[in-house]
């Protein structure tokens, strides 16, 4: 009943958006830094917690121990797409899939080849000078010993990532909502709809299907049309394959 309610609604749907949350990293072992577990091993290192850590005002006032911090944990936790990405990457190819909006920070959805991928936090090759614009990629920062500074003029580098507490750059946030607003289908996977960056975006969506994908269920999915509590991965894989056959 949920494979054929499912299938009829992608097969149908003219303008398909993903939101992906990071479910789709947790899948093959990839925690958030909001992780329970994570959270408790990064404090434990470092002595404060990641909320306390990335933070616009730690970067400012303590530059090396952030980027001890930035290197280790965030920069060196980049692995390759899983298996879900290519999934999606394949609906993408195909025209099916019109727009991906993500909070990953590693660009796996562009790595496995998705087209109008919308990234709101940012990512880890987008490091910048902010006084003088000068960009620098990630192994920049990985090769550094300290806290990074500029080559031209001495600034501290800046990662081009959304701290917490900052709200997403405005270009971002609007583009999203006109997508989600255009879409008739909008599958929110690896989240459920209470946290972001479902909560905030799927408000939007006057299409005809909303519908999760997330191996864990919660109360506020059932504000969805159709949920799926399968493994994300698996659950793509078939969607990919009735859109190839169709």
């Amino acid at each position: 009943m949920l494979d054929e309610a499912l299938k009829k609604a992608v097969l149908r749907s003219r303008y398909l958006v993903a939101l992906c949350g990071s479910g789709m990293l947790k899948e093959y072992g990839q925690l958030s830094m909001r992780d329970p577990d994570r959270a408790y091993e990064i404090e434990k290192k470092y002595g404060y917690s990641p909320e306390e850590m990335f933070t616009s005002s730690f970067y400012s006032t303590r530059p090396d121990r952030f980027f001890e911090f930035y290197r280790n944990e965030i920069l060196a936790g980049e692995g390759c797409p899983g298996e879900a990405f290519y999934h999606l990457a394949d609906l993408s190819k195909c025209g099916k899939l019109k727009c991906v909006i993500t909070n990953n920070v590693y660009s796996y959805p562009e790595k496995a080849g998705c087209e109008n991928v919308v990234s709101l936090h940012g990512d880890i090759e987008n490091n910048y000078c902010p006084h003088c614009k000068e960009k620098y990629p990630k192994e920049y920062i990985l090769a550094s010993k300290n806290a990074p500074r500029c080559s031209k003029c001495g600034a501290l580098l800046r990662p081009g990532l959304i701290f917490f507490g900052q709200t997403v750059d405005n270009a971002l946030m609007s583009r999203a909502t006109a997508e989600v607003s255009k879409a008739d289908v909008l599958l929110v996977i690896g989240s459920s709809l209470r946290f972001e960056p479902a909560r905030q975006y799927a408000r939007y969506f006057e299409g005809d299907h909303l519908i999760v994908i997330n191996p864990v269920s919660d109360y506020s999915d059932r504000q969805a049309d159709l949920v799926i509590n399968e493994p994300i991965a698996d659950t793509l894989k078939k969607i990919s394959e009735w859109v190839e056959e169709a």
